[in-house]
Order: C-alpha cells, then structure tokens, then sequence
C-alpha cells in the first residue's frame, strides 16, 4: 500500500512468516491503525492477533483485528480503528517513547513484536480551540520544570 512502512519484515530464521506494513491515520476525527498484511510462509497464513503497548497517547485498538485466511504469497488491507483509553496512558515515557507505539502480533507460528512511530496528524485534534485566557491559565498551573 502506499505510504505505508515495513515494521515486521519476513525472518525465517525466527520463524517469522509474515510481512506487516503500516501507518497511522486519522478519517473523520478517528485514529486509524493501516495495516497491510502479507503471507511470505509456505502454508495459510491465519489466526493473526494484534495488541498495542501502553504508550504516551493512550492508543488502543477498538476492535479484533480482523484479516481472513492469508493464501501463500497472498496479502490483505485493514484498517482498524483505534481509541483513546486513558489506562492505556504510558505516565513515564522518556523523550524517545513519545511518538512510539510497541505492538505485539500473533499467528500460529509465535508472537512478534515490532515498533511504529506515531505521526502527531494522526493523533491531534485538528478542530480543538481554546481561548487565550484558558491557554494562560492552563500554562501557568504547569508545574516547574525541575
């Protein structure tokens, strides 16, 4: 798919059977996980899971993922959608863990884990507005910075 990235190349040496691609978008006000999907084994490709990390934005997914049975060589599209959930807040993430999301996939063959980067886009509220004396007022409650 275009614009989307290799987070999950085939290994056969760690028995990896699968290619993932991805990118984070947002469709009318949603977070949307892109995810493209290939069966690079020798057999069916099928029971693929996916789980997020807790990370800095609260990103979890809304609902199973759902991809049909992979044919070898074969490769499939989903979009899934994504939702805020505060519990799912990473509280200490460091500079670097900020744009970060850690995600986990499973099929037969094991569980993978890869790292994607949050495009701020994705994530932002485009029509968020706030008053000039509530931006001061939120600014100065800011605690100082040690």
């Amino acid at each position: 798919g275009e614009g989307l990235n290799v987070v999950l190349s085939a290994d056969k040496e760690k028995g990896c059977d699968m290619e993932v691609r991805s990118r984070l978008a947002q469709r009318d006000g949603k977070v949307c996980y892109d995810l493209r999907f290939a069966n690079t084994g020798g057999g069916t490709l099928d029971g693929v899971a996916l789980q997020l990390n807790k990370n800095a934005f609260g990103l979890s997914v809304s609902a199973p993922l759902a991809l049909p049975p992979l044919p070898v060589g074969g490769s499939h599209f989903v979009s899934l959608p994504l939702s805020v959930d505060p519990s799912k807040v990473l509280v200490r993430a460091g500079p670097t863990a900020g744009c970060m999301l850690q995600v986990a996939v499973k099929n037969a063959s094991g569980v993978f884990y890869f790292t994607d980067t949050v495009a701020l886009q994705a994530v932002l509220n485009k029509s968020f507005t706030m008053s000039q004396a509530d931006y001061l007022s939120q600014w100065q409650s800011l605690p100082p910075n040690p």
